[in-house]
């Protein structure tokens, strides 16, 4: 029995990646937690490209549409990071929760940060994860 078998045995894991592969290798998890580092170091892999293509013009069409408003980069990065989210998500436990953290540049400003955190659950549902799977990790600063 591996160690994590035996981590398995008393506690609930979660996987700290963005990657389906990971969660097929090692799993089962019960919640997949992710920040714009973990985001930013799987997009980096070539096999997302289609992703990352994909992700960009879901951003231009609902900028165009009104759907969405936002920089295009930025509404990129949260498409991106919900459509990862839908690739991991069926490798979860059933209970499991896919976790997004809101910009850390935008920590002090409350406003911000809930219309953010908004959108990602919006964008978590239209990539087909349903709101109840979603936990939204909001930054603390120092203040």
């Amino acid at each position: 029995m591996s160690l994590l078998d035996q981590f398995r045995k008393d506690t609930i894991l979660d996987l700290d990646a963005n990657d389906a592969e990971v969660a097929k290798t090692h799993g089962p998890f019960g919640n997949m937690t992710s920040n714009q580092a973990i985001i930013f170091g799987e997009l980096s892999k070539p096999h997302h490209d289609e992703l990352v293509r994909e992700s960009a013009r879901q951003a231009l069409k609902d900028i165009e549409q009104g759907v969405e408003k936002d920089s295009a980069a930025d509404l990129t990065v949260d498409w991106m990071t919900a459509k990862l989210g839908a690739e991991v998500l069926p490798l979860l436990d059933i209970k499991g929760f896919v976790l997004a953290q809101t910009h850390p540049s935008q920590a002090r400003n409350t406003d911000a940060t809930v219309s953010h955190a908004r959108r990602m659950v919006r964008l978590y549902e239209r990539a087909g994860i349903p709101s109840s799977r979603v936990c939204i990790k909001i930054p603390a600063t120092l203040e």
